[in-house]
């Protein structure tokens, strides 16, 4: 006499939809909710645009005399600032790169510690957090 094995992965079987509970189907169009909108208006348009912390800086900079580089005297300081904050170097090297006498003499850069460089970094405009 054999047994039978039972059989060890699922089934599926098809079973209808039990909607008695349900007195408004989501599959009746009757019930769907709709609105007309005006012509002139756009479905999920937006009313109004609020100016980005960029723009509202770019317009409150095209209102003063302040160069686009400020708070740095020039442009030449303010390539120099900017690869001494993306070299990574630590504040005793930004120190001793700026005690360098090339640098003072040659370069002569409008700060000469890396405490006054960071002052005039934090000056900058703060971007989005």
């Amino acid at each position: 006499m054999t047994t039978k094995v039972p059989r060890r992965y699922p089934r599926v079987e098809e079973v209808p939809d039990d909607i008695t509970n349900d007195p408004v189907s989501a599959y009746n169009p009757q019930y769907l909710h709709r609105e007309s909108y005006a012509a002139n208006r756009k479905a999920g348009k937006g009313q109004w645009r609020c100016p980005t912390s960029f723009e509202a800086h770019w317009k409150a900079q095209g209102t003063t005399d302040d160069p686009l580089f400020a708070p740095f005297p020039s442009l030449d300081d303010w390539d120099l600032s900017r690869w001494l904050v993306r070299s990574g170097l630590s504040q005793g090297k930004i120190n001793e790169f700026l005690h360098l006498k090339t640098v003072r003499e040659k370069i002569n850069p409008p700060f000469a510690t890396s405490r006054s460089f960071f002052k005039h970094i934090d000056a900058l405009p703060q971007g989005p957090a």
